[in-house]
């Protein structure tokens, strides 16, 4: 695991911690095979881990401070308004959104959250991944969710660096050169200095403005985000939606 890998993982139970309180009953929608939730089952009244993967489930049951259970996102196998936080790190793209948000809308409690982080495909170096379904936007991501009743806010995490047009037009064509064919642990180190060269590492909050200046924020504090056409900035979007029934 390279560092950059490490600093994304650390950021994410950060945050999510940020946001979470002792008493939650949490869901953690695609756990993953326990980096997560070895830390944060410690942190709340109760977790449980879900993933589609068998061998992440078996993984996960190692993890003595949470219950697991394998399930599709899709059609989550929890009773209506169980849980008060849903967890969904880095994974929306894999399945169909819309009928997600249907199911987390249906298991949260009142006023529960949502919690979830993406992929930003509005910044310049944005290569998709391959297995996923679809990417959105702010904009995009606000108008499916206060359909169904949430009330989002949004973050941006790990910011690009400015370069001119074309080494921007290089770094995608690397990026998805080394990510969808040469990936592999003979390459790591390619992309680990990909990743260090054009990437920032520390939270930053979204402006309700084009941001032409980061700054360096460990913890980002929640804060509403009227322009939702910002952000070509941060390559990671993260967001805290409300459940209003």
């Amino acid at each position: 695991m390279t560092r950059d890998q490490i600093n994304i993982i650390e950021h994410r139970i950060n945050f999510v911690r940020d946001n979470i309180s002792d008493d939650d009953m949490l869901l953690d929608v695609g756990a993953g095979s326990g980096v997560l939730p070895t830390i944060l089952s410690q942190s709340v009244n109760f977790y449980l881990a879900l993933d589609l993967l068998w061998s992440n489930v078996q993984e996960l049951k190692k993890v003595n401070t949470c219950q697991v259970l394998m399930g599709d996102a899709c059609a989550l196998p929890i009773r209506d308004e169980g849980v008060s936080v849903v967890l969904a790190m880095a994974m929306i793209y894999y399945l169909d959104f819309d009928k997600f948000l249907v199911e987390a809308r249906r298991v949260l409690k009142e006023n529960g959250k949502l919690i979830f982080c993406t992929s930003n495909p509005e910044v310049s170096t944005f290569c998709r991944a391959r297995n996923t379904m679809a990417y959105y936007n702010i904009s995009e991501l606000n108008d499916k969710l206060i359909k169904l009743g949430f009330s989002p806010l949004f973050f941006g995490a790990f910011p690009v660096r400015v370069h001119n047009s074309a080494q921007r037009l290089f770094f995608i064509h690397l990026k998805d050169f080394i990510k969808n064919n040469l990936l592999s642990k003979h390459t790591n180190f390619i992309w680990k200095w990909v990743r260090n060269y054009y990437y920032g590492g520390e939270f930053t909050l979204l402006k309700e403005e084009l941001i032409t200046s980061m700054t360096n924020l460990r913890l980002p504090k929640a804060i509403k985000i009227d322009n939702l056409n910002y952000n070509n900035v941060s390559r990671v979007i993260y967001c805290v939606a409300t459940l209003r029934k």
